[in-house]
């Protein structure tokens, strides 16, 4: 795992095509799922969002159109107790709004490090390199 996105990483591998095609898979049933007052996180599976700050995020995203938020995360290796001196924006927050209107649902956490965010708010759990 990169903890800094690498801008030479091939990203046309079947690796990340089958990621990609899984998010975009994801999005025809969350819409379904979702309305106006639903709150949507987007993350990777080992990223853990504080529930803490649902609240706050929701005031936050309500609002927005085509913009997201993400969530500053402290870095932990292996163990919670080991944390690591990275600061990374992985999960992101918006609202229905902004769902139906996205293209491809994996394109959300493209610009996660250019949008708002709100500090100290999950922590990922990494677990290699």
């Amino acid at each position: 795992m990169k903890f800094i996105p690498n801008k030479e990483e091939d990203f046309n591998t079947d690796f990340w095509k089958l990621e990609r095609g899984q998010r975009n898979k994801l999005l025809n049933k969350i819409i379904q799922l979702s309305d106006e007052r639903t709150l949507i996180l987007h993350s990777d599976l080992d990223e853990i969002p504080d529930r803490t700050k649902f609240y706050e995020l929701r005031q936050m995203t309500k609002d927005l159109y085509m913009k997201v938020i993400s969530l500053q995360q402290t870095t932990h290796y292996y163990a919670p107790n080991n944390i690591l001196d990275i600061t990374w924006y992985g999960t992101v927050a918006f609202n229905h709004k902004t769902l139906i209107n996205i293209a491809q649902f994996w394109t959300v956490r493209e610009n996660r490090y250019q949008c708002k965010h709100i500090d100290n708010a999950g922590w990922p759990i990494v677990t290699g390199k």
